[in-house]
């Protein structure tokens, strides 16, 4: 695993509004809002003005992503919909798996993904107990969970070809695989707030 790079300077508004142009975000964020006063979701500090910096931290990283469409989506612990829900709004996506253990929140992703008309499958499971198949993913995310040797042993095996995984944190484990390569990227944006994610991209 290679350091951290320089950081990828980003402007949050003019992110989004290149990624958004129709504005949808701004669905999302009003429908969180409403769901967070039922389930805490994220915190009441980010509820407002924190909300669009979340959506530009959850897809920045797809501008190292050579690519802009992905059959298979698959986010664990999705929570509050961070990094999913932006994503699902602003990428060309043909199939998703959310997999949200707590029940309360994987019923509130629920309704905010029906609401905006979303074609998403929310397991209320960990990844452990989520069924195994021969579906492969595209793209892979996880924020706000704990990687380790033995989650990440799970996660890679469910990578296609080309597919990649972000982890929205740096890591410093390396995949006993020689098909999977690994890298740091780091973005910063306009109050100087460095964000640092790890890649793991498995070979065509």
């Amino acid at each position: 695993m290679s350091d951290a790079t320089v950081p990828c300077r980003y402007v949050t508004n003019e992110l989004l509004s290149r990624l958004d142009p129709s504005c949808r975000l701004e669905e999302f964020f009003a429908l969180l809002t409403k769901e967070n006063e039922r389930v805490n979701l994220v915190s009441r500090e980010t509820i407002g003005s924190g909300l669009p910096q979340l959506a530009a931290e959850s897809l920045v990283p797809l501008e190292s992503v050579d690519r802009d469409s992905f059959e298979r989506y698959l986010d664990i612990g999705s929570g509050g919909g961070f990094p999913s829900i932006p994503i699902l709004l602003t990428s060309e996506i043909t199939q998703t798996t959310l997999v949200e253990r707590t029940q309360k929140k994987a019923t509130a992703l629920k309704r905010m993904s029906d609401a905006m008309n979303l074609n998403v499958h929310i397991a209320p499971v960990t990844l452990e107990d989520l069924p195994q198949s021969d579906v492969r993913y595209d793209l892979i995310t996880m924020r706000l969970v704990r990687l380790t040797p033995r989650l990440l042993r799970r996660i890679i095996p469910r990578l296609s070809p080309g597919g990649v995984f972000i982890y929205y944190a740096q890591s410093d484990l390396v995949v006993p695989d020689d098909s999977v390569t690994s890298r740091v990227e780091s973005f910063q944006d306009e109050q100087e707030r460095i964000k640092n994610v790890t890649l793991y991209c498995r070979k065509v």
